[in-house]
């Protein structure tokens, strides 16, 4: 895959600017999500984590956003590197003044988090003008670059199949069960969705003139999936040590439900809006009992 995103950087150069432009954050996508499900395949397969993390991952990849990768590999770098293996966390984690991409001083994470906030900044959500165009082609062929050069140890590599990747680590190639190639070209990840047994990978091919849409399945046995299928614990058991005795307590530790919980300010204004209006001459509040 290294080979190929370089060859993909090249004929990304050789494109009109407009497409250059967007072809380029294409190819970075790619790089960041193949290195992301590579991490999380590897340490599901390979360490003895804690499943609620990598799940939480796992479901991240459900609908990746650009940001996606960039969280992914803050988790998994650290868990590959305390497993002795894993050089890309120094170039994930610090500064290099050899490297080409934007802010060629900052660490990787902080050039991809740039990426990141220039992409939701402009072409996501804002308005691209030639200026800012012409800016970002000058530091974006170089941020390519820096990322197939630093992530290159957890890129996945062609396997002697048609489709199949697999990754070069220590002990074992590990077969990455969630990736492949279509057609020799790389992909874009676009969703993963289970209908019924069947989970699917809906994708579009990192093609720069004629890119394909399509669906590929992914069996039960893919870690990314077998992630998801795990669900965080409700309670956690904790046992304690004082001194030479033992306390053995069983203390019960609700997972968080939500990511943000939000309150019910906006819910208790339109009740008492609603109870304080004199035309309203009845009302009914329904639900589960509890405390608001």
């Amino acid at each position: 895959m290294r080979e190929l995103f370089a060859r993909q950087l090249e004929t990304a150069l050789a494109l009109p600017e407009g497409n250059q432009f967007q072809f380029l954050i294409a190819l970075t996508r790619s790089i960041l999500q193949h290195a992301a499900v590579s991490a999380v395949e590897y340490c599901a397969s390979e360490l003895d984590e804690d499943d609620v993390e990598l799940s939480s991952c796992a479901r991240q990849l459900l609908a990746p956003a650009d940001g996606t990768p960039l969280e992914i590999l803050d988790r998994t770098i650290p868990l590959i590197r305390s497993s002795g293996w894993g050089d890309c966390a120094v170039a994930w984690f610090e500064a290099s003044s050899t490297r080409k991409g934007k802010g060629e001083n900052l660490p990787l994470s902080r050039q991809v988090e740039r990426w990141v906030k220039f992409r939701n900044d402009r072409p996501g959500h804002g308005v691209v003008d030639e200026a800012t165009m012409r800016d970002a082609l000058v530091w974006m062929p170089g941020f390519a670059e820096c990322l197939i050069e630093g992530l290159a140890e957890i890129l996945p590599i062609r396997t002697s199949g048609k489709s199949e990747l697999e990754l070069e680590a220590p002990e074992r190639r590990l077969p990455i069960k969630t990736l492949r190639l279509i057609d020799d070209d790389a992909v874009v990840i676009r969703g993963i969705t289970r209908r019924g047994s069947v989970w699917r990978v809906k994708y579009q091919t990192l093609h720069a003139y004629k890119s394909k849409e399509d669906t590929y399945e992914i069996g039960e046995s893919s870690p990314i999936v077998a992630q998801l299928g795990n669900r965080p614990r409700v309670y956690q058991s904790v046992h304690c040590r004082i001194g030479d005795s033992e306390w053995r307590p069983t203390i019960l530790l609700p997972q968080r439900q939500t990511v943000t919980f939000a309150g019910r300010r906006e819910q208790l204004k339109e009740l008492s809006e609603w109870y304080s209006n004199a035309d309203s001459r009845a009302c009914l509040v329904y639900g589960e009992g509890g405390d608001w």
